[in-house]
């Protein structure tokens, strides 16, 4: 999936930093988007209404797969 936003923000005609901007906020939305469908799935249904719940299912996913993930992806493909 990383390389997949990489090569598609790749094309673009921009410079380099804001190239790696833009592909840690895509993942960081994308995981932020996928945390609040397991809310909606599995979250409501086992813990009800609880903000805190709603923000480790939305915040977990977003900060460690979408930020620290892309954070490694672009140390590997960004050469």
């Amino acid at each position: 999936m990383y390389r997949f936003i990489w090569n598609q923000i790749n094309k673009m005609e921009i410079d380099r930093k804001t190239k790696q901007r833009l592909f840690i906020s895509a993942n960081v939305t994308l995981y932020l988007l996928i945390g609040i469908l397991c809310w909606y799935l599995f979250g409501l249904k086992l813990f009800g209404s609880n903000i805190s719940w709603f923000i480790s299912f939305v915040g977990y996913p977003a900060v460690l797969l979408g930020f620290a993930g892309s954070i490694f992806a672009l140390f590997k493909i960004d050469q």
